[in-house]
This record gives C-alpha cells, sequence and structure tokens, in this order.
C-alpha cells in the first residue's frame, strides 16, 4: 500500500516543526506494531554503513541539496530490498527544508511499509535530512504564499506581502487568527498539490 511519510520518523514534533521551521519533518508514517517494528527489516551491518554513509555525506560539516538527494538514493536502495517503491514529490512548499515521500508497496500492509520506512530512513536519511533543516531557514513557496496571503485577506485576518514563511505568517495575524492562518495554509496546499502529502500542522 502507499504510505506518505516523512524524511524523519518523529511524529511527536510535527506541530512544532510546522509552526517553528525547526525541529523534525513531516511525518504521516503508519504507527506500525511493536511486533512488526520488532523485525529486523535492516540488519546491524547495514545500519552501520547507512551512518556510515550518511557521516561521510557530512563530513564537511553542511548538509548540501546534493547531500540530501543522495542520502534519499541510499534511502531508496534500502527499501528496494523490500519491493517497496519511493515516490518523490520534491521540496515541501510549505518551508523548503524536507522532500515529501510516499513509500509503496501495494501487495504489503501498511504496517510493514512503516516499519521498513523507519528503519531505512534512521539508516540512510536521518542525520543528513535533520542537518539540512538546521542550517535552512525556512521559506514558503512564492505561489502558495500568495495564495494564503489572499486567503487571509478574505478572512479579514491580518497579513502581509512581505512574510516569507509560516512562522512570518503566524506572528502577522497574532494568536486571534492563528487558525485562520493554518486553514489557509491548509486550503492552498491542498488546492496548489492535490497528490503531495504536504504537512500543514
Amino acid at each position: 500500500m502507499a504510505r506518505p511519510t516523512s524524511m524523519l520518523a518523529l511524529s511527536s514534533v510535527l506541530v512544532a516543526w510546522v509552526l517553528g521551521g525547526c525541529a523534525l519533518a513531516d511525518d504521516h508514517r503508519a504507527v506500525t506494531s511493536p511486533q512488526v517494528q520488532h523485525n529486523a527489516y535492516v540488519n546491524d551491518k547495514q545500519r552501520r554503513d547507512g551512518i556510515a554513509a550518511q557521516e561521510e555525506l557530512l563530513s564537511d560539516g553542511v548538509a548540501s541539496k546534493s547531500d540530501y538527494i543522495a542520502a534519499i538514493g541510499n534511502l531508496e536502495r534500502c527499501l528496494s530490498r523490500g519491493e517497496i517503491s519511493v515516490i518523490n514529490h520534491g521540496w515541501n512548499p510549505v518551508n523548503g527544508q524536507n522532500i515529501l515521500l510516499w513509500f509503496r508497496n501495494e501487495e504489503a500492509d501498511d504496517e510493514v511499509v512503516g516499519a521498513w520506512a523507519d528503519q531505512c530512513e534512521k539508516a540512510h536519511l536521518v542525520l543528513v535530512a535533520e542537518k539540512y533543516q538546521e542550517q535552512k531557514r525556512p521559506v514558503m513557496e512564492p505561489l502558495l504564499r500568495r495564495h494564503v496571503t489572499a486567503c487571509l485577506r478574505g478572512e479579514r485576518a491580518p497579513t502581509s506581502d512581505s512574510a516569507q514563511n509560516l512562522p512570518d505568517l503566524l506572528r502577522r495575524a497574532g494568536e486571534k487568527h492563528k487558525s485562520d492562518v493554518l486553514d489557509c495554509v491548509r486550503k492552498a496546499t491542498a488546492e496548489l498539490y492535490p497528490d503531495a502529502p504536504v504537512p500543514v500542522g
């Protein structure tokens, strides 16, 4: 089955990441049972080799876009062992800090796909994705930003054309209009990116 997923494996920080533009990436993976999660889809050697490859990509202290893409290539090779394909939806339009992926195996249960994704991400992607997000300021796609600000004006919520990201929009709108901002972002992402797993919070 298809499973939208994060570039990282911690769903508990989703809201903090979306609102703050830092922390970790979106997570829409299946919640796997302890029994399924206990299965070692990535063995110890594969995990060590994967982490070593991430550390090599980060050896200069910087996570570049090419490093990120290389790590996704390693992730794809890991998942291919479970006959799980990766559908790349490109950079997250809400903040530009991570790449949105779906994991797909039509013959496998969501829990199994989720467990494979979790283990392969930890081995091949987490370190690079974390570093990239740490060093990159969140910036919303201009087209999405224009749709959101137009929506907010329609809702009579305070906004500004100079806002560059979701935290900017939330600060400008104020606590009273926080829900308006999030609703407008959800509506705009659904309209502009109907097939992509875009997290909003």
